[in-house]
């Protein structure tokens, strides 16, 4: 292991760096419909472009070769790989998580009393409330980054 030393003066001498790891090409992933996997990353790319805008409206995950941009294919690359497929996992979880959150009423609203209590109730199942508004408890997240 290679940590940092001191010299007889004090200084902190910064230990060679070892050289990163090799890594290996991505092994395609046996899927029923690589079709159904094309539009199921190149819909969550739109979803992102259309809920967070910004960064996102020009955003390309690493691993998502099935949705290459627009003009530039990607024929010797495998279609869907575990990579992708972990990839569209963890995004999906995210955005999932900041919608639930941009749909949460603000603390500081004032009609928000208004409201009442059994708003979000499902006709018929009122033990069900609608998808996406019980994740991460009843107040807005706080906190920076949700990766």
């Amino acid at each position: 292991m290679n940590v940092p030393t001191q010299s007889n003066e004090g200084q902190i001498k910064e230990p060679e760096k070892a050289e990163a790891m090799k890594g290996v090409h991505p092994i395609a992933a046996k899927v029923d419909s690589v079709q159904k996997a094309r539009q199921l990353e190149q819909g969550l790319i739109d979803d992102y472009k259309r809920t967070i805008g910004g960064y996102f409206r020009r955003f390309h995950p690493q691993h998502f070769n099935a949705t290459s941009r627009k003009g530039h294919s990607h024929q010797h690359d495998p279609l869907v790989t575990v990579e992708s497929v972990l990839m569209y996992a963890f995004l999906r979880a995210d955005l999932d998580f900041v919608s639930a959150q941009a749909r949460k009423p603000d603390p500081d609203d004032p009609r928000l009393g208004d409201s009442p209590v059994n708003d979000d109730e499902v006709l018929g199942k009122p033990h069900a409330p609608p998808s996406g508004h019980g994740i991460g408890g009843t107040t807005r997240f706080k906190g920076g980054s949700t990766a």
